[in-house]
């Protein structure tokens, strides 16, 4: 059983049908690799989880609205993936969140939804986003304690973070699962001990995605046929506390039709993968930063934006295949 379990845990962890496919062989096996142990074995054995897939929001035309749909980077297939008009805004520590706007009654919500169980939970938008011109959202765990982010995601409690801005000012709320609604705003006029900071961006940057290297804040860009990487010195809040760090020709990279309409952009990024997503034209492609390597996700339709799955995954759930309508290169 011993020498079983050593195999299992070195099958390749953002390949998880090879784990699906080992527990269809016996019941023990199935035992075996669906066990909490199993899982926690698993990441400490591999630290960084895989990217099992990612949420894109796609236009469907240019006159407004949009579609979304998780697109498996391999044998992955969460149930309810048929995301419809849900546009995706975040996802971490094993958990999504959504945004739905219901023309019926003129409402919006969020809804967070784990993809390895299946489980959502919808919750009221706060009341300050009426005011607001721009927002934002993001949901992660709120363990102060060191959580591997296994299992929290199954059950367990959740925040979510909320920045708007509007009036000359920005404001930031949180709900809190185990408290079910949603904290009083703390604005950038608020004296208090929690306060909010705002940081300058260079103004040589036009369009850029904010990204996370080395547990610090950079700013991806596309200019003229480059990708670059600006990196903000640490304690600096102002424009010359950044600098590009880094310009990688993607001429040599992409395919000749990438730049035949117009230059292509960064549209999300991996946290703690160092991958950024890239379209071009009606492609999406991804590049590691610390590889320089290319791969075509998938094409045919306008993505604009790609937020990534980053988990590992056991068998234990039930999961369906998806058909998100557009080809996908696995």
């Amino acid at each position: 059983m011993e020498l079983e379990e050593e195999i299992l845990l070195r099958f390749p962890p953002h390949e998880p049908g090879l784990l699906v496919r080992a527990s269809l062989v016996c019941k023990r096996w199935r035992r075996l690799v669906s066990a909490p142990a199993f899982r926690r074995r698993l990441r400490d054995l591999h630290r960084a989880p895989p990217m099992l897939g990612f949420l894109c929001n796609i236009a469907e035309d240019p006159e407004g609205g949009g579609m979304a749909a998780f697109v498996s980077t391999g044998a992955f297939r969460p149930p309810g993936a048929g995301l419809g008009h849900r546009l995706p805004i975040d996802a971490r520590h094993g958990r999504v969140l959504l945004h739905y706007y219901c023309p019926e009654s003129s409402k919006g919500v969020l809804v967070v939804w784990a993809p390895a169980t299946g489980d959502e939970l919808e919750l009221p938008l706060p009341d300050p986003h009426q005011c607001a011109y721009n927002w934002t959202a993001a949901v992660l765990c709120p363990s102060r304690a060191p959580c591997g982010h296994l299992d929290c995601h199954r059950g367990g409690p959740f925040l979510v973070v909320f920045v708007g801005s509007g009036a000359r000012k920005a404001f930031i709320c949180t709900y809190l699962s185990d408290a079910g609604t949603w904290t009083n705003p703390i604005d950038t006029e608020t004296e208090e001990s929690q306060e909010i900071s705002l940081i300058g961006v260079p103004s040589a940057v036009y369009m850029y995605r904010p990204v996370v290297l080395d547990s610090g804040l950079a700013l991806a860009t596309v200019h003229e046929s480059k990708l670059c990487i600006w990196r903000k010195a640490a304690g600096s809040e102002q424009d010359a506390g950044w600098t590009q760090s880094r310009a990688i020709e993607l001429e040599t990279l992409l395919p000749s039709d990438a730049f035949l309409t117009s230059r292509p952009d960064v549209v999300g990024f991996a946290a703690g993968l160092d991958v950024i997503f890239l379209r071009a034209r009606l492609m999406l492609f991804t590049i590691d930063l610390k590889t320089c390597e290319v791969k075509k996700v998938c094409e045919g339709k306008n993505i604009y934006s790609a937020i990534p799955y980053v988990s590992f995954y056991t068998p234990g759930t039930v999961v369906l295949c998806l058909n998100c309508g557009f080809t996908v290169h696995e």
